[in-house]
């Protein structure tokens, strides 16, 4: 067994369910008002270590490097036990989706759920003895233990331990489509098959004259279904895909520059570039509109930024770009496909609330409580709880973040926080600086094309010689140990077809199969001779 703390308890909001500074139970925020930190500089460090928590279990090395770049940048505001406590360059100490290993279970909820049943039916048994609505002794609490392993839900054959593949049915339904596609006769025509595979940078281990495994770089339909076959194959992002795209396409605007007047007249300029490449339907049209040799040019881009994204950090690179490109988390479902990432101020707010019933009940599940008065003084903190949305991007969990720090900072009374001790300053709205925010928000600064909710240039999946062996290091995988990159591998090189609910009779996914094989040699953009 290892430590693993619960995200949900270590970011937690101030004050709010308990809300403390008891190691990793207690909140972050809390420890840093301890400490006297600014509530500007509490927003940004919470929202920095949110991000640090999608670096995936195989780049532990990121992590670390994570870690110094946050003490390099605040640690005149970290103390030493918020160190000892959470950055200790071990990820478990600070908790999260790809801390562990992979499907483990991130939150601690379920099991406050398990205990407070458990306390429950401690409490009815030892009232029926007479001893009151507790009891120390240790047969009262076996006695509890044993009603709640009678629970039809807690029984071993109801226990879940193999990936729920139900959840990723859109990765079947994905192949099915692909298998639709036609491969032209002239590739110059501008029809494109899907990217992730086109653009997709394939490397094995070989060894070189000297007996040393050194890596190579192979095409997908040359390793992808042959038996025994094993390799890494790495998937470019949205991110990378189109910010190496908009790099194209400006670099051709420069080399038209030294021709003849009438022909840079008839060309795309740089302000038609931008309109073309504003939001993510443009860039899909000119993505799936290149011709062959630009296909060539974008694909040596992309593996060239996926061969380069090292967990070293690079010159004049922040905390903050640094984590955008080496963490790993997935697009949002919502917007990918209307806009991207910009100002704070130009989006909607992403918080939610939770309403009193629903706090109420989860108080009770964790401490056993059957009638409203079980919940006690706590019950003051459940209104207008807020958390963050899964959708959020850093500048938008900063200022929710601000706001649950004002909002603390109102319960003052004659210079003391009920909870803890009173906040130094005003309780103005911080207000950003405007080259802050610029630096924060413009996709020039960080020389990408940001997508709403994604981190990371690319994932990568690793195949081995048996099916079981299979792993992903998106965010997908580490939370449910299963997504549609290890769908894809699992249909393409193991054979391995859906079975249930989400196959079909008439989908005969052997010939599906063949097909997507066949459709990935022919549509192979080869650049041996540019590497």
């Amino acid at each position: 067994l290892e430590l693993r703390r619960c995200l949900a308890h270590c970011l937690r909001r101030p004050f709010s369910r308990g809300g403390g500074y008891r190691g990793g139970k207690g909140s972050v925020h809390k420890a840093l008002l301890d400490s006297k930190v600014p509530r500007e500089i509490i927003s940004k460090i919470v929202g920095l270590l949110i991000m640090m928590t999608f670096i995936p279990p195989d780049k532990r090395e990121s992590y670390e490097t994570a870690v110094d770049l946050l003490i390099k940048e605040y640690g005149d505001f970290l103390s030493t036990n918020f160190r000892a406590q959470y950055l200790t360059k071990d990820p478990n100490h600070l908790g999260g989706l790809c801390a562990g290993r992979a499907g483990e279970v991130a939150s601690t909820q379920g099991g406050e759920r398990r205990g407070g049943y458990i306390k429950y039916c401690n409490k009815q048994i030892c009232e029926s003895f007479g001893l009151g609505k507790r009891s120390r002794n240790p047969l009262m609490l076996i006695a509890a233990l044993g009603r709640d392993g009678k629970r039809k839900q807690n029984k071993i054959e109801n226990v879940s331990v193999l990936p729920n593949y139900n959840k990723f049915k859109e990765g079947y339904d994905l192949l099915r489509n692909l298998a639709r596609f036609r491969v032209p006769d002239d590739d110059d025509i501008g029809q494109a098959f899907c990217s992730d595979f086109s653009y997709a940078r394939v490397t094995r281990m070989i060894a070189n004259g000297a007996g040393i495994p050194v890596e190579e770089e192979v095409s997908l339909h040359s390793v992808l279904g042959k038996d025994g076959a094993e390799f890494k194959v790495t998937f470019p992002s949205i991110s990378t895909t189109y910010t190496e795209l908009k790099r194209l396409k400006e670099d051709q605007v420069f080399d038209v520059i030294g021709g003849p007047a009438a022909m840079q007249m008839q060309t795309m300029s740089m302000e038609d570039v931008s309109k073309m490449l504003k939001d993510p339907r443009g860039c899909n049209r000119a993505l799936t509109t290149l011709d062959h040799a630009s296909k060539q040019t974008l694909k040596v881009f992309i593996h060239k930024r996926l061969r380069n994204n090292t967990s070293a950090q690079r010159p004049g690179e922040s905390l903050n770009d640094y984590l955008r490109r080496m963490g790993h988390r997935d697009e949002s479902a919502h917007f990918v496909g209307t806009r991207f990432a910009s100002k704070f101020e130009n989006r909607k707010k992403t918080s939610k609330r939770k309403s009193t019933k629903q706090q109420e009940k989860l108080e009770k599940d964790k401490w056993g409580g059957e009638e409203k008065e079980d919940v006690g003084d706590l019950a003051h903190f459940f209104e207008e709880f807020e958390i963050w949305d899964d959708d959020a991007e850093l500048e938008d969990t900063e200022e929710i973040i601000k706001t649950a720090l004002l909002e603390a900072a109102k319960e003052t009374v004659d210079g003391v926080v009920e909870g803890g001790e009173a906040v130094e300053g005003d309780a103005d709205i911080f207000a950003f600086d405007e080259e802050e925010i610029a630096k924060l928000n413009s996709q020039a600064s960080c020389e990408r094309v940001r997508v709403l909710r994604e981190m990371g240039d690319g994932v990568t999946v690793s195949v081995g010689k048996d099916c079981c062996k299979t792993c992903c290091n998106c965010e997908m995988f580490n939370r449910w140990r299963i997504c549609r990159h290890v769908i894809w591998i699992e249909v393409l090189h193991f054979r391995k077809f859906p079975t249930g609910d989400i196959s079909y009779a008439e989908d005969g996914w052997e010939g599906i199969r063949d097909r997507l094989l066949d459709i990935i040699k022919k549509t192979h953009i080869d650049i041996s001779s540019a590497i």
